[in-house]
């Protein structure tokens, strides 16, 4: 009977929920799922259009009462600012200088006499006013009071949207089987305290706890995928899981129904509050997966069966997510029936390493011991390719370079033209 793999933090106790054969899960495409948890996000290219079409000020008046509360359901819409919009060149300086913003909002309430407000302070003090704010809704629902407000709460969403990617980044992983045996851990994955530990510690199952008398099995590596043991790391979505739910809170607040024409700065703010898990990951720069324990990284370019199918740090085939399943495979008992002739290393190089993927233009700006980290892309692209053909035979490349541009050229076509259409970068 072939046993089960699932991907697990162990130090953190953390696992993914689903696991599998490693022979489908290594082909099948299941691990992408793996990229989703170490990509590091990059802050997406900010749109100016909500900035030049927002009022100096309040642009939505029912927002400014959502940032005391986030349980409004109802607000009446009051009339914006209705005075001469700026000329282009004096937009172009506050878009540059948000110093600059903010005196021309004061001396624009001194000239309309409009009461205070906390609008006109530098950037300094509205940086601190949005950082004590702890819900995310608020701190949209102020950022939508003012253009220059928005310029400023953006900074904050977008550090709220990147605490759900890369979540795994810097972790020691394992992709552990069934099959290990007690006592059996990758090599400094733990330390010599924490074996002492794991060795006198037995593994009972949530539904035998309150039987007297269960002694329970000697506790092992596979014993963390277990929800009893750690905490089951979603497969999420930034949108579906967080974005859609913000933009319906927006909605609500602003009494946004459908068929009611929506006004066009809170369009596109929704676009911007809208992102997807793409939006953090730009096509347009090569990325490297990187083994932070050894300082070893594997390029893009080099593991792509074509360029075709690198979609920043998403590679269809053969990727960065099937190249760290493969490496940190870790079990004792045998495997069968993997890959053809060709036999996955149960006991994985990397097993218990912990990884980061991210640009090679951040990877070289922020190295400081350039000399240190070693390229091991042409070692690890020769290690999948045997595995691939193995499963697939000699002329694996075309076969699956095949099925996956049937599979993915309907999927491309549309996202490149949604991402025309909204100027949004799509994967």
């Amino acid at each position: 009977m072939a046993q089960k793999f699932c991907l697990v933090a162990p130090r953190h106790k953390m696992a993914m929920p689903r696991g599998g054969r490693l022979e489908d899960m290594l082909f099948d495409g299941s691990a992408s799922s793996i990229v989703r948890l170490l990509a590091v996000p990059i802050r997406p290219k900010e749109t100016l259009v909500p900035l030049v079409d927002l009022p100096h000020t309040t642009v939505f008046s029912p927002v400014a009462a959502a940032t005391t509360s986030t349980n409004i359901t109802k607000s009446k819409k009051r009339k914006a600012d209705s005075k001469a919009e700026p000329s282009p060149c004096h937009k172009r300086r506050m878009l540059n200088s948000g110093r600059s913003m903010a005196i021309a909002r004061a001396r624009t309430m001194r000239r309309t006499r409009d009461p205070p407000t906390f609008i006109g302070l530098p950037t300094e003090l509205l940086r601190i006013v949005f950082e004590k704010i702890e819900s995310i809704e608020d701190v949209v629902c102020l950022a939508l009071t003012d253009r220059f407000m928005w310029h400023v709460g953006l900074e904050y969403l977008h550090k709220h949207n990147a605490l759900f990617l890369g979540r795994w980044a810097n972790k020691n992983i394992v992709f552990a089987g069934e099959g290990c045996q007690p006592n059996d851990y990758p090599p400094n994955l733990f330390s010599a305290k924490e074996l002492d530990q794991l060795r006198g510690e037995k593994y009972i199952s949530p539904w035998f706890k309150d039987i007297p008398g269960v002694r329970g099995a000697p506790f092992k590596l596979h014993h963390f995928v277990y929800s009893s043991v750690s905490t089951i790391e979603g497969d999420t979505s930034l949108y579906i899981d967080h974005s859609a739910d913000l933009i319906r809170h927006v909605n609500q607040v602003m009494g946004l129904t459908a068929g009611k024409d929506v006004p066009l700065a809170l369009l596109f703010a929704r676009m911007e509050i809208g992102v997807s898990d793409g939006d953090y990951y730009p096509t347009d720069e090569p990325w490297i997966l990187r083994n932070l324990t050894t300082r070893q990284f594997v390029r893009a370019d080099a593991l792509a069966v074509r360029p075709e199918v690198i979609r920043g740090p998403k590679i269809g085939i053969i990727g960065f997510g099937e190249v760290v399943m493969a490496r940190t495979c870790w079990t004792t008992a045998p495997v069968t029936g993997v890959a053809g002739s060709t036999t996955i290393p149960l006991r994985g190089v990397w097993a218990g390493h912990r990884f980061d993927i991210t640009t090679r233009d951040r990877h070289e700006d922020r190295r400081k011991d350039a000399d240190q980290w070693t390229d091991v892309s042409d070692e690890v692209a020769a290690e999948m390719a045997r595995l691939w053909e193995g499963k697939f035979g000699p002329d694996w490349r075309k076969t699956c370079f095949d099925a996956w541009l049937e599979k993915n050229s309907q999927n491309i076509d549309l996202k490149r033209s949604l991402g025309m259409m909204f100027g949004k970068t799509t994967v």
